[in-house]
This record gives structure tokens, C-alpha cells and sequence, in this order.
């Protein structure tokens, strides 16, 4: 068991680290990266003190406006 949560989020050139499964990717972060595009592609992994960097999870979501 760990002592804490930990994911690293991926998102274009943007790397976060979060202390919970979530993440608010605010209006003016899309904006300061160029705005969206199809598809949005964005990957997680859980961070271990014990194994390190997780296997990666990848999702790209479509999308039109």
C-alpha cells in the first residue's frame, strides 16, 4: 500500500502531477497551449514510491465543434 496518491498527466508538451485521480485543465492552460485539437490526446500514470512511473494509460477523445 502507499503512503499517498500520485499520477503524472500528460497532456501535449504539459507534464502535471496530482495528489488525486483528477484534473481540471483550465480555459486559459487550452488557450496558453493553442487551443484544442482533434483528437485530444492525454496520458496517465499512477506514481509509486515503491515501483516508480506506472504503466501508461492513453486515451485520445474526438471530438467536433
Amino acid at each position: 500500500a502507499e503512503d499517498s496518491e500520485a499520477y503524472e498527466i500528460a497532456i501535449g508538451e504539459r507534464l502535471f502531477t496530482v495528489s488525486e485521480p483528477s484534473l481540471t485543465y483550465t480555459a486559459a492552460q487550452i488557450a496558453a497551449d493553442g487551443g484544442l485539437a482533434a483528437p485530444f490526446v492525454f496520458s496517465v500514470r499512477q506514481l509509486s514510491t515503491t515501483f516508480g512511473r506506472g504503466a501508461e494509460a492513453r486515451a485520445e477523445v474526438w471530438f467536433s465543434f
